[in-house]
């Protein structure tokens, strides 16, 4: 089963496993890079999305596999459509019998059906969810973010519903103001800040609900979908999210702030609805205007790294594979430059001999030239195939 980040693979292992009464590692376990629990009884692992694709690229046939889950599809990483796409390729031309699965709360069907056909079952189940009111607080004329949340906060503080509070936030940054800010503010409350780049010791005590105090969880969008938080029904929703959007011109990819998708909106909304009633505090204007589902990456990102992964896979081509959203043909031919510079794809766009060092890390060559007898143009390409920065 396929989650888009760490901490919810760690959490939906852990959920499941719970649920049938056992340990993590037994019947259910995960997969990441640099940590795994699983064992011989493990007959459901849940993985995070690099890991899927190596174990497509290693076994094709995935042999012991009988399925695969796409959780959380509606977030439409780069990772997960070339997941998709890789385990239709294996379906269609070599494990007939293998079974996929597409998940998410705010699916598009109709997409999804161009490219599994029309005849692809669609089952809804309609879980537990329990009434939650939505409240829009847009901003006043001239007040500062932090301040906005701030008064947002003590307001759901003030109702008598309220037991603990999820904030949402773009980013790190935001984060630790805000945080910074409520210790001061509401020292009797127990805040916690949960973001991509803290230690899993440091989630799990985020996440934890054995505190005396009611609790302010302020965190990115990791807690959007697959987590399901203890004791939160409020969520303040600061509609925006930061994304890595690829710039053609410079060939880098920049970390942009923007307003979030309707369906995101939903997602965060959900979440003050999952243990009892809720409350879900919007910080827009209610006359704004979301577009229906989020942009796929695959239309924003630099996809040098898919060029690499189907050079790998014997494909030079994107139109050989099925995708929900095809690569741009710009950006597709953008990848292929970058790797035909760096080394690692030959002028007819097919891997160069050293594609083992390359598999074993992408910009490694680049780096390595970098610090050879002082070439200026190896640093560049070692500088510009570094630059990509993603926030967690």
């Amino acid at each position: 089963m396929l989650e888009p980040r760490r901490v919810a693979a760690r959490l939906a292992a852990n959920f499941i496993a719970q649920q049938l009464g056992e340990r993590v590692g037994q019947t259910v376990g995960y997969r990441m890079r640099g940590d795994s629990c699983v064992s011989s009884q493990t007959r459901l692992e849940v993985v995070t999305q690099g890991v899927l694709t190596r174990m497509l690229q290693d076994d094709p046939l995935l042999e012991g596999v009988a399925g695969i889950i796409f959780d959380e599809f509606h977030e439409r990483s780069v990772e997960a459509d070339l997941g998709l796409a890789l385990a239709l390729d294996v379906q269609t031309s070599i494990r007939d019998d293998l079974r996929l699965l597409v998940m998410s709360a705010t699916l598009d069907v109709a997409a999804l059906r161009q490219v599994l056909g029309e005849q692809v079952s669609v089952i809804e189940c309609h879980g537990r969810q329990y009434p939650v009111a939505t409240i829009y607080r847009p901003p006043l004329s001239g007040e500062e973010s932090v301040s906005h949340a701030l008064r947002v906060i003590n307001e759901a503080l003030a109702s008598s519903i309220t037991r603990d509070i999820l904030v949402i936030l773009p980013g790190v940054a935001e984060i630790n103001r805000l945080v910074q800010t409520l210790q001061q503010a509401l020292p009797h409350l127990a805040i916690r800040a949960l973001h991509g780049r803290m230690s899993i010791t440091e989630q799990q005590a985020a996440l934890a609900a054995n505190t005396p105090q009611q609790r302010i969880i302020v965190s990115t969008a990791i807690t959007e979908s697959s987590i399901t938080v203890d004791g939160i029904n409020v969520v303040i929703d600061g509609g925006l999210e930061r994304v890595p959007l690829f710039q053609p011109r410079t060939g880098l990819t920049r970390l942009t702030t923007r307003r979030i998708n309707r369906a995101s909106a939903d997602q965060r909304r959900g979440r003050a609805g999952r243990q009892g009633k809720g409350i879900c505090f919007r910080l827009w204007p209610q006359e704004q205007v979301l577009v229906p589902y989020i942009e796929p990456e695959i239309r924003q990102a630099d996809l040098s790294s898919v060029v690499h992964e189907l050079a790998c896979w014997g494909v030079t081509s994107p139109q050989k594979l099925s995708w929900v959203t095809s690569p741009p043909e710009g950006a597709w031919r953008s990848g292929q430059a970058l790797l035909i510079q760096l080394g690692v794809l030959d002028e007819d766009h097919r891997l160069t001999p050293w594609v083992a060092a390359v598999r074993s890390g992408l910009w490694n060559k680049a780096s390595r030239h970098a610090g050879e007898g002082g070439r200026l143009e190896y640093f560049a390409l070692s500088l510009r195939a570094s630059s990509i920065a993603r926030e967690p």
